[in-house]
């Protein structure tokens, strides 16, 4: 029988699309309905949020843009899915049956979000690239809202620099040098990268007088290049890299420092991870699919049965829109 709920949900929901649910309460459900029963439920019952979510799917479908261009006759099974990592809030709509996915996320919380789909998380549009200046911004938000907005965070003592460190605002052409610190108390990034089997620069000991004089730019594989790159475009000085910064082929050395290395990504002020790669060779970023930059935005005033239309006039000139982005999920 079409729809069909998770087991316990109150039988007042509305039947296409299982609302209203109760506060987010971390824990994760799935909804298997229509488009077709949504629709209805949105023109002839003024359910907002089948308005809002059916509004949203028929115009990521029927965009050929992305490669769908699918007419909504074309589409009926729908599996929602609510907080599938379980410890953080998401919607996930999949058209069953097709292999899409479609996540839904919103600017701000609002009132009527929060009331009405509670579990939706708060997003935004994926930058085209992870190198991108819009990237870096969000990034020294997060930050700066860490060190401000958690207690736990802001009131934790300054940490001390590692033993070594690479200065990538040293003097000389590269300007990158391996520095020997004093206990100075100064933020430094650190990079936690993947080595792989293919070689690339290491400090060793017959190298280390030269990497403190200067590292040749062109000897960095391209990752650190990024790494050193990114830690200059945040203001930061100092930069931690295990391979580096410790002596690797000095066994006492690599048995003191490597002993200290969880203290050290501890006490960074960002751990840049070059997640995607597999050696160092491949660098730290990453250019986003054509299809996971499209954002679909829906509109609608509420109180006005969002969606009750076919084609949502009127609902987009309110002067108070409550605003939600349905996108492609990244891979």
């Amino acid at each position: 029988m079409w729809p069909s709920f998770t087991p316990g949900l109150a039988a007042a929901r509305c039947r296409g699309c299982d609302h209203p649910r109760p506060p987010y309460a971390g824990g994760y459900a799935s909804v298997r309905t229509r488009l077709s029963v949504m629709v209805s439920m949105a023109k002839y019952v003024g359910c907002e949020v089948c308005g809002v979510l059916s509004r949203g799917i028929l115009a990521v479908l029927e965009d050929e843009g992305n490669g769908l261009g699918l007419e909504k006759e074309e589409v009926e099974e729908l599996q929602l899915d609510f907080n599938l990592a379980g410890a953080r809030r998401s919607l996930e709509v999949v058209v069953v049956g097709r292999g899409i996915k479609v996540a839904v996320f919103v600017d701000e919380a609002t009132p009527w979000l929060t009331a009405n789909l509670p579990d939706v998380p708060i997003g935004r549009a994926i930058p085209s690239a992870t190198s991108s200046e819009e990237s870096l911004s969000w990034a020294l938000a997060q930050i700066e809202h860490c060190k401000t907005s958690h207690p736990a965070c802001n009131t934790l003592p300054p940490n001390p620099l590692p033993s070594r460190v690479l200065d990538v605002a040293a003097p000389g052409t590269s300007g990158v040098r391996l520095y020997v610190s004093h206990g100075e108390t100064t933020p430094y990034a650190a990079l936690s990268h993947c080595w792989g089997h293919r070689p690339f620069l290491r400090t060793l000991s017959g190298s280390l007088d030269d990497h403190k004089n200067e590292i040749v730019w062109e000897r960095l594989p391209p990752t650190f290049q990024h790494a050193v790159a990114l830690t200059r475009r945040m203001g930061l000085r100092y930069l931690w890299i295990d391979s580096l910064c410790i002596v690797q082929d000095d066994h006492g050395d690599w048995r003191t420092e490597a002993a200290k290395m969880a203290a050290v990504y501890r006490g960074a002020e960002v751990v840049v991870s070059a997640s995607r790669a597999e050696n160092a060779y491949m660098g730290l970023y990453a250019e986003v699919p054509e299809r996971y930059k499209r954002v679909y935005t829906v509109e609608f005033k509420p109180g006005q049965g969002a969606g009750s239309s076919d084609d949502g006039s009127g609902d987009e000139e309110s002067s108070t829109p409550e605003d939600e982005a349905i996108s492609p999920p990244p891979p």
